[in-house]
């Protein structure tokens, strides 16, 4: 049983490795001979950031590299542990949708010193020299179409609001312009209020029931992400005000939806899957080419305009060609786990994988990662669950089945498993039921 006096700090990173979502995902394939390529993205909540993580993954394992997906749930600090981790482990590349324009500089530098390139996506940094590459959707060419669209829609007159994500994000900053560069030309457009959701749909609902009360008498809603305009247009549906325009941006599957049936108008698709597909391949170029490119830092690809007439060919951040058959979609990190278990505990056992037949065994909470993360048990056995992390977390069964509630540091959960099955489980505040994020699965045989 690995336990405080035994675990090793290369333990920790291995068993960090186990953890899908949480800060890592567990590769599902033999280690690659190529090395570790790290991937450090988003909370996997958002489609978007789902999408992009997929991609990545499946592109790095591809061409031969083992991926190591690591959130930082939008936490500069621990955006901060993810890269110590992705040194630790000695990758080879580091591509990353980061956390901060500003707070990402040090990492990448500090991963660079180590002899580590950064290839970033999506989200740029305020610095030049640092990242070998940045690369983004042409936020504000997006944003000038979703605007114009959202002008036509309007008939160019009457109030409307603004939605935006927060403001230490360049993307909401550009995208913000962009909207503005185009609907300040239209005097008789009014935009009664403009509030910050940071990208989130719970918020954007919220807000938007309170702006209601203000302005009542609103004929448009454009924001700066989908998440915002699902939120938006929930609210608006509770009111009664299904006439209300809703634009938004990213693309993401359930607003492709929502504009076929009409609840949404319009979204900016961003290629998600493209810019992360094309940092992992500047990566392994990068890293085949004798640590040189012959490309620009700076790079972005332009945004698609998704009305009702052609969101029947949007798919995963594409625009399909007409008369295309739709593809294959990316296998999916959760599903990937749930499909290959054994490949679970394979890739890593003395760091994941644990039979034992004492009455109690001991699961380690640490480095935002339970280890062992697969533990296999007699019926009868008593699993007790020990928080070693300064943050907060929770033991919560898939089905309900047990919770800890919330285990401060230094805290203690015990459970004994009466009856023979399999177990998934996940840190309410890091993971999600289907081993996503932090999570883990005890077998009681």
């Amino acid at each position: 049983m690995i336990n405080k006096r035994t675990l090793t700090f290369l333990s920790v990173v291995l068993a960090l490795v186990s953890v899908l979502g949480g800060v890592g995902v567990q590769p599902t394939h033999a280690q690659a001979s190529k090395g570790i390529i790290a991937i450090i993205v988003p909370p996997l909540d958002n489609p978007f950031f789902k999408a992009e993580a997929d991609a990545a993954q499946a592109e790095a394992t591809k061409l031969g590299y083992e991926p190591l997906v690591l959130i930082h749930n939008n936490d500069v600090n621990l955006q901060d542990q993810m890269f110590d981790a992705a040194i630790a482990k000695g990758a080879k590349a580091i591509v990353c949708d980061n956390a901060d324009n500003q707070a990402t500089i040090a990492d990448v530098q500090k991963a660079a010193k180590a002899g580590i390139p950064t290839f970033l996506f999506d989200r740029e940094i305020n610095q030049t020299g640092v990242a070998i590459a940045q690369i983004v959707s042409n936020n504000y060419q997006g944003a000038t179409l979703g605007a114009q669209q959202f002008a036509k829609l309007m008939n160019e007159t009457g109030n409307f609001v603004e939605l935006t994500g927060p403001k230490f994000d360049n993307n909401a900053q550009i995208r913000s312009q962009g909207y503005h560069d185009v609907l300040d030309q239209y005097t008789d457009m009014k935009m009664v209020a403009q509030q910050d959701a940071n990208w989130d749909q719970t918020t954007a609902f919220n807000d938007m029931e309170t702006i209601l009360q203000a302005h009542p008498d609103i004929k448009g809603v454009i924001t700066g992400n989908d998440t915002m305009a699902l939120g938006a247009s929930a609210a608006l549906q509770a009111a009664g005000k299904t006439d209300v325009i809703v634009v938004g941006f990213d693309g993401i599957p359930q607003v492709i939806d929502a504009v076929k049936a009409g609840t949404i108008q319009a979204t900016t698709m961003q290629p998600a899957t493209t810019l992360a597909r094309m940092a992992v391949d500047q990566a392994d170029a990068y890293l085949t080419g004798g640590n040189k490119t012959t490309l620009p830092e700076k790079q972005s690809v332009d945004c698609i305009l998704i009305t009702p007439d052609n969101a029947g060919r949007a798919f995963n951040f594409e625009l399909i060609p007409e008369g295309a058959p739709t593809p294959t979609p990316e296998p999916t990190l959760e599903a990937t786990t749930a499909a290959t278990p054994e490949a679970t505990t394979q890739a890593t056992p003395e760091a994941t994988t644990q039979t034992t037949a004492p009455s109690e065994v001991v699961v380690t909470i640490q480095n935002f990662a339970f280890d062992p993360q697969s533990l296999t048990i007699p019926v009868g056995t008593t699993v007790r669950f020990v928080n070693k992390d300064s943050a907060e977390h929770t033991v919560t069964a898939d089905d309900g089945s047990f919770d800890s509630g919330t285990l401060s540091s230094g805290q203690e959960f015990t459970f004994k498993f009466d009856k023979a099955g399999t177990y998934p489980y996940y840190c309410k505040f890091h993971g999600g039921k289907g081993g996503q994020g932090m999570s883990g699965t005890i077998t009681v045989k």
